[in-house]
């Protein structure tokens, strides 16, 4: 029977129905409801107006995945929930609206859910095929997720995670703290500063985690499905010709070109979604900086990510053997 996953992130909610094992996808869906504060709304907790949207896409992401039979449906929330004051409020809110059980994955559990996801993608052992550790028989890669609220770090060597990092470092949350007119042409300084901000807060990583260097980097969050579709645009290809692979020096342009821009002339960019212009120059500037901290010239973009590697150990276990909440996730009372 299939499953469902319902990933309640801090700039979007998706969900994916599946099938298998091997996972096979039957449906997706994406809510464009996002549940970090907007402009003028508190830092820090989910806005009355955040709680009433998220729970009521909840609801509709519910009733698509069960066009599709599911039998069994996860929901899950991420940084924007897990970091909230209120957090534990908006659980409850969705359990009493829709009788289901939200549970908010702590940072370790998201990055190796991430990690499974990637595992599952079968375009990703043809893309790194000619790759170093590849050719030397040592499956290895790197993994970036870059969401609203965090940011998540994984290197997984052999099919064995060896790292699984998550950090604050999300696109949302630093053009909150970073921009000082979201409306405006972004100045230079103010980029710099996410720079320094992102090498400080997580340059000690990168560099402990020595064994990587060389590795490739899978880019696996929204803002590389929004780089590929740009990047595309630009080349004069269709959606579906889009490239995987993103060249750092193509992802630099991009930056120069959509941080000139007004956030009304962002929203006008064909490719951009509305719902992401305000944070695209923000959001390069960390995929940049961690290109730099890693040595990469490139990123290689999987569609897969943490939903699916849900979906994947829920088709793979028996209920009985599925461990349904973390330890602030536990079901009302």
């Amino acid at each position: 029977m299939p499953v469902a996953v319902i990933d309640l992130g801090s700039n979007s909610l998706k969900a994916l129905v599946a099938e298998g094992p091997p996972l096979r996808i039957l449906g997706e869906a994406s809510d464009a409801t996002r549940l970090s504060p907007e402009e003028g709304e508190p830092p820090g907790e989910l806005s009355p107006r955040a709680m009433r949207e998220g729970v009521a896409a909840v609801e509709r992401l519910l009733e698509a995945t069960r066009r599709y039979g599911a039998g069994r449906t996860r929901i899950v929330a991420t940084s924007m929930v897990r970091d909230a004051a209120n957090g534990t409020a908006f659980r409850d809110a969705v359990h009493a609206r829709t009788g289901c059980l939200l549970e908010i994955l702590d940072g370790s559990a998201e990055a190796r859910g991430i990690a499974a996801g990637v595992a599952t993608d079968p375009a990703l052992a043809n893309l790194l095929q000619g790759d170093r550790a590849h050719a030397a028989g040592r499956v290895e890669w790197r993994i970036l997720d870059i969401g609203g609220g965090s940011l998540e770090y994984i290197h997984v060597v052999a099919g064995s995670v060896r790292v699984a990092e998550s950090r604050p470092l999300g696109a949302v949350r630093l053009t909150r703290r970073f921009l000082s007119d979201p409306t405006a042409p972004v100045p230079h300084r103010e980029l710099s500063a996410v720079s320094a901000h992102v090498r400080a807060a997580l340059g000690d990583l990168v560099r402990a985690d020595s064994a990587a260097a060389g590795s490739p980097f899978v880019g696996c969050s929204g803002v590389f499905s929004v780089c590929r579709a740009l990047l595309a645009e630009g080349q004069g290809r269709r959606g579906g010709e889009s490239l995987p692979v993103l060249a750092v020096p193509e992802l630099r342009r991009l930056r120069e070109s959509l941080s000139a821009m007004t956030l009304a002339e962002r929203m006008a960019v064909t490719g951009l979604p509305a719902t992401r212009a305000d944070i695209m120059p923000v959001s390069l500037t960390i995929l940049l900086e961690v290109a730099a901290l890693g040595g990469v010239e490139a990123f290689v973009h999987s569609r897969r990510s943490l939903r699916h590697g849900l979906a994947s150990g829920m088709l793979a276990s028996p209920l009985s053997q599925e461990k349904p909440f973390t330890a602030n996730s536990s079901p009302p009372s």
